[in-house]
């Protein structure tokens, strides 16, 4: 009996050091908020006043990322006058705790019950006005004007224009208040109005081609044609120029209409001259060729062809070289008084007949227009490509050919007298196609300097439009 109540004893003494034992646990687990425990949202369960503290400030006072469209900012929440009351947080969470029953507590803990999570709101105070002050900071520095896409003239190339951009003040100080508040999310994107520049334009184009030519002391006619879409610029295209050597290229396709098979040896020697070394002789020789021996005949032929094609301009009176004053030709570019450049009686064109010259060949060339639809019983696409090949061979090292990046195929013919110099062709760059037909007179003399500069440098700024990386900033 004696041994019973020893035991009893023994293990009554063990259950209460077990109790006493737990219950110091239990004292140091007061001691820390319990688990499921959050302040504003920052777990804090576990930690002691100070560490619950450090913890809720890390979380709220860690910087913020904030998004202007593609720039990232960093901003310190303390700058934007957040003021945390931690302390205080941390306090009522431990209040609240060991207002709780201790008994309760206790059997929860020995029963590893962690008990229902609560979540203490967020006590802060921010200031609106250096919020606001900020964000107009940001906005100065980052807003921009939107701005139009445009020709630069000195450097003959071309912007894109800017998009323009405006920070919504009050907009983004309600989403950076909220983030502000919010220890779980410190990246916010900042309402930004946008607008975007015009699409690029061939008006810029136009734009630098009258600019340049502004500069030029005389008459520039221009016509630049993109073949892919028939947008077209044109400055004084339709005044009556001397025809100059320019016209090689109708003799050329005359040659070619006439023709039932591939130019034998002398005629292909003929041709080559005629385009490549600008050959007058060799030029009239064609014209007699078209004449049935007569070179005036042939010259009279290629008028009316031209007259069928729409190209009212465009006229040869007499073969090259020929020093007797001929009839006068009427014609609406010669007629015109207001802009005149004293064409040669002989021989006229405009810009725009050559240009639309130009573009019958190159369309004739792919199975199409006009030219090929007007003499398609002596036409070929193949012929005519073979008129634009031959073309590809004339080289000046002047003009457009100045003007354009080696290595691009250019099929032109140029030509020039005393006051007037002119080049006529087709640019196959990457960028596109184009007609670039251009028509210089000066009264009295034009230098060849003074020509060629003007021509390279609106060579130069239509290569720079069609094949511009500019045109891909948008």
């Amino acid at each position: 009996m004696r041994g019973s109540r020893f035991t009893f004893f023994v293990i009554g003494i063990a259950v209460i050091l077990a109790v006493l034992y737990q219950v110091g646990n239990y004292n140091d687990y007061r001691a820390r908020l319990r688990k499921g425990i959050t302040l504003g949202g920052v777990p804090v369960g576990g930690m002691l006043p100070d560490e619950a503290t450090h913890a809720l400030e890390s979380a709220c006072y860690a910087p913020l990322t904030v998004h202007y469209l593609d720039q990232a900012l960093t901003v310190s929440p303390r700058d934007l006058g957040l003021r945390l009351k931690s302390q205080e947080m941390v306090a009522e969470a431990f209040e609240a705790q060991e207002s709780a029953d201790y008994w309760d507590g206790f059997r929860n803990f020995l029963l590893d019950e962690p008990g229902p999570a609560v979540d203490y709101p967020l006590q802060a105070s921010y200031d609106q006005e250096m919020i606001r002050l900020w964000l107009e900071r940001a906005a100065e520095e980052y807003d921009q004007s939107l701005q139009q896409p445009h020709a630069i003239v000195e450097t003959l190339s071309y912007s894109p224009g800017q998009p323009e951009s405006r920070l919504d003040v009050p907009a983004s100080l309600r989403r950076l208040t909220a983030v502000l508040t919010s220890p779980a999310d410190r990246e916010i994107e900042l309402v930004v109005q946008t607008r975007r520049p015009a699409l690029p334009s061939v008006a810029l184009l136009e734009e630098m081609v009258e600019a340049r030519l502004s500069e030029f002391p005389g008459l520039g006619g221009v016509v630049i044609r993109d073949l892919a879409t028939g947008e077209t610029v044109r400055s004084d295209a339709d005044v009556a120029f001397a025809g100059m050597s320019a016209l090689k290229i109708a003799i050329l396709v005359e040659v070619y209409r006439l023709l039932d098979s591939e130019p034998d040896v002398e005629t292909s020697k003929l041709i080559s001259e005629t385009m490549t070394l600008s050959g007058n002789y060799t030029s009239n020789l064609l014209l007699r060729l078209l004449g049935d021996g007569d070179s005036f005949l042939g010259v009279q032929r290629l008028t009316e062809s031209m007259r069928n094609l729409g190209l009212v301009n465009t006229f040869m009176v007499t073969p090259y070289d020929v020093e007797e004053i001929p009839p006068r030709v009427v014609t609406p570019a010669n007629s015109r008084t207001d802009k005149d450049t004293k064409p040669d009686p002989h021989m006229q064109t405009t810009p725009e007949d050559m240009g639309r010259l130009m573009e019958m060949i190159y369309h004739c060339a792919h199975g199409g227009g006009n030219l090929l639809a007007a003499y398609k019983a002596q036409l070929t696409s193949g012929e005519c490509q073979a008129i634009l090949n031959i073309m590809t061979q004339n080289k000046v090292g002047s003009f457009l050919e100045a003007g354009t990046p080696s290595g691009v195929p250019i099929a032109h013919k140029h030509g020039w007298i005393g006051d007037s110099h002119a080049d006529v062709g087709i640019v196959f760059s990457e960028g596109g196609h184009y007609v670039f037909s251009v028509f210089l007179y000066r009264p009295g003399w034009l230098e060849w300097e003074l020509s060629s500069e003007v021509m390279a440098d609106l060579a130069r700024a239509t290569y720079n439009y069609f094949n511009g990386e500019w045109k891909n900033g948008q």
